[in-house]
């Protein structure tokens, strides 16, 4: 095994990337080759640790996407029924049509900005450049928009929020801002101002962000049934998905 030049002695041992690796390289060079060896991994250490810090972050947020990346293949397969888009009197419907895919971020210039981590999942408010304060935790794993139509009506959202065992369902497509509250652990301390309710906002702001958005064609009766690709599947209380139980029931409180 070959000997470590005085650079790759001081890189040893740690876990950084090629670009942090280069800076550290160029930030320590002259040190090594003064012989100082002690200087250099002063001036490396700190470089290194942000470097492994941010490893650390990409691989939570590679972590964190990979997840919600499984759990739509898997609320895609609860039923035949669900689909990514929906033809209705010949057009086809997207989630666009419904739910536009938004990324929010607030200017730098506004007195109130809401935050987003997607390291843990939280929503923050941060209000005249003063401490963050925690609104919720809101992460959408996916939603179904349940017997849509091209007039943008549907019957139902049914929206999977992780750490959640049971969907909200909100019927008519609507969210209003007191039947999230009944249906979600709703703290009151600290979460409006000016006539804004951050919980709310961050429920919706949350739900743009979901990727997952898919379309779900309830069976009009039991028995057999064409699914919007065109299989022919049976319907009956005995194959009802337990989860999704609450929307053959007109029953909306």
């Amino acid at each position: 095994m070959r000997d470590l030049d005085p650079v790759e002695k001081v890189l040893d041992g740690w876990n950084v990337d090629y670009e942090a690796r280069y800076y550290i390289m160029q930030a320590v060079e002259k040190v090594v080759k003064a012989d100082d060896y002690e200087q250099a991994v002063k001036i490396a250490a700190p470089i290194i640790e942000k470097s492994e810090e941010q490893i650390r972050l990409d691989t939570t947020r590679e972590v964190n996407q990979n997840y919600l990346i499984t759990k739509g293949v898997e609320i895609t397969g609860l039923s035949p029924f669900i689909t990514e888009t929906i033809q209705d009197n010949g057009k086809e419907l997207n989630r666009t049509n419904f739910i536009p895919y938004v990324t929010y971020n607030d200017p730098g210039s506004e007195d109130v900005k809401m935050l987003f981590n997607d390291i843990n999942g939280s929503w923050f408010v941060r209000i005249n450049n003063g401490p963050n304060k925690l609104v919720s935790r809101f992460v959408v794993e996916a939603c179904l928009i349940v017997d849509a139509s091209e007039s943008g009506s549907c019957r139902a959202l049914v929206v999977f929020l992780k750490g959640s065992t049971k969907p909200l369902i909100f019927w008519g497509g609507i969210i209003t801002s007191t039947d999230l509250r009944k249906q979600t652990q709703f703290q009151k301390k600290g979460l409006a101002m000016r006539n804004r309710d951050f919980y709310h906002e961050s429920f919706l702001r949350a739900l743009s962000m979901c990727h997952n958005v898919f379309f779900l064609t309830l069976p009009s009766h039991a028995g057999w049934n064409n699914t919007p690709d065109g299989k022919r599947v049976f319907v009956s209380a005995e194959n009802m998905i337990p989860i999704l139980s609450d929307l053959f029931y007109d029953v909306k409180e």
